[in-house]
């Protein structure tokens, strides 16, 4: 009976897998096109610069609570520069809660794989989703206020705004430089510069370029040496930087403990899960051992949300 279930979930997580993989790899170039534009989306009108500003700030600062669960996946995979769509991203997970139910069947009981393997399907990949936006999202606050030093450069060599941070893209690389050549892509299928950089900061998490792209619309409307303006932001957003660096090197020993003593009750139960099985069974076996098991996973989440609490500090 067992293994009928694991060929069914192998099966199933093939057949998902497939679903989500190939429509991807054999999408044309026409296809691969028409979603860029469909994703580039229409441009606003009539509204005010005020109004433009102060929506761009609140679209940085937090997220719409009344989005769908499709926009919310969607704009995390734009982050995450992944170009999967929200049900491809939806069928991996299904694949993954399979996998794992196919592993762990054999060597658990069948009620501990299925929690285990929906315990995975829905944590994990939404971890490893933020990690790698947090991971992006870091590799451009490092890298922007150079890309920014380059297009200042350019400017008071006499180029336009849009001209001189093409070359700044032109010349880098990483996130930055990705993230600038798309901006200048929407540019090119007739958007404005400064909704294309709002778009890249709602993409990027970044505060920083909310604040350039107010400083460029301010300086079009008043007037002003637009190079100096940008200097100026450069210069912040480095200082800021130096003292990011400096707070999470005075942090990193409560990190590292917060880590650890989130890892080991973990790591040590998996132990003796695999190693010590008849030693663990009555904690699944048991009900006063699947109360204890309960009340150590919310002990666990509790402490992991009070460490993080202690150790973070915004800068």
């Amino acid at each position: 009976m067992m293994l009928r279930i694991a060929l069914a979930a192998l099966g199933a997580a093939i057949f998902l897998g497939a679903c989500a993989v190939l429509p991807h790899m054999f999408r044309t170039a026409m296809q691969r096109r028409l979603y860029e534009l469909r994703r580039f989306g229409g441009q606003r009108n009539g509204r005010s610069r005020a109004g433009e500003l102060a929506a761009a700030l609140r679209r940085a600062a937090t997220a719409n609570p009344n989005q769908g669960w499709r926009a919310r996946t969607r704009a995390r995979l734009e982050r995450a520069a992944l170009p999967w769509t929200e049900w491809q991203w939806v069928s991996a997970r299904l694949v993954l809660t399979a996998a794992v139910l196919v592993v762990l069947v054999f060597v658990s009981p069948w009620y501990v794989a299925v929690a285990l393997a929906l315990l995975t399907g829905a944590l994990a990949p939404g971890v490893l989703l933020r990690v790698r936006v947090a991971r992006r999202k870091a590799a451009f606050a490092e890298d922007l206020p150079e890309t920014l030093r380059l297009a200042v450069s350019s400017l008071r060599s006499g180029f336009t705004l849009q001209h001189a941070i093409a070359a700044a893209a032109n010349e880098g690389s990483g996130v930055v430089a990705d993230e600038l050549r798309r901006a200048l892509n929407e540019t090119r299928l007739g958007g404005n510069l400064e909704d294309a950089l709002e778009r890249l900061a709602d993409r990027t998490g970044n505060h920083d370029v909310i604040w350039l792209v107010m400083a460029i619309r301010i300086q079009r409307e008043v007037g002003g040496n637009l190079s100096d303006v940008l200097q100026t932001t450069t210069d912040t957003m480095r200082e800021r930087a130096q003292l990011q660096r400096h707070v999470m090197t005075l942090s990193a020993e409560g990190r590292l403990s917060a880590m650890i003593l989130f890892a080991l009750p973990i790591v040590v139960g998996a132990w003796l899960l695999v190693f010590r099985t008849d030693y663990v069974r009555p904690l699944y076996t048991e009900p006063l051992g699947i109360v204890m098991l309960v009340y150590s996973a919310v002990s666990l989440a509790a402490g992991a949300l009070w460490l993080r609490a202690v150790i973070r500090i915004d800068v």
